[in-house]
């Protein structure tokens, strides 16, 4: 004896490919909002979309932000909880919402990286030349001291 859902199986398996394609994302459709649905009515949701990024709901802070004191694995958790002064319940429900969610988090918190990265390489590019002309500046009047000190401290450091 077949099950209903069974009996349909056979029937969009005797379907040509695209139709059965297009039958499997409906239904992928109609489970993801399903799901979406139930977890609305399970509990508050802690995070929020606002255009391309991920917020935690009613703050300026991104999913990306508390991710790289996440990775840094130099933060307990506690500390990144009391750096951002949320609450224990807060706090549970924006991991709880990063474990539901990690390969979605993680894709998105490297392009975030990438794009940063590139951003950065971009900008100091440009900005070389303008950055070796203001070093090749004399220092201005009376700070003569003060700069060859500077510049001695960052020999002493390394940075030059």
């Amino acid at each position: 004896m077949t099950t209903r859902l069974e009996e349909a199986f056979e029937k969009v398996a005797q379907l040509p490919e695209e139709k059965q394609q297009a039958i499997a994302e409906l239904v992928l459709k109609e489970v993801a909002t399903h799901y979406c649905t139930q977890e609305l009515q399970a509990k508050p949701l802690a995070i929020e979309r606002r255009g391309p990024n991920l917020y935690v709901k009613g703050t300026r802070i991104t999913v990306y932000d508390l991710m790289d004191y996440l990775t840094a694995g130099d933060w307990t958790l506690d500390a990144i909880r009391d750096q951002f002064g949320f609450s224990q319940a807060q706090w549970d429900a924006i991991l709880a919402y990063i474990d539901a969610n990690r390969e979605m988090v993680e894709a998105e918190y490297e392009e975030v990286v990438r794009t940063a990265e590139e951003n950065r390489r971009h900008w100091e590019e440009r900005n070389r030349e303008r950055i070796a002309w203001i070093r090749a500046q004399p220092p201005p009047p009376g700070k003569e001291a003060i700069y060859e000190k500077l510049r001695r401290l960052k020999l002493e450091l390394g940075m030059e």
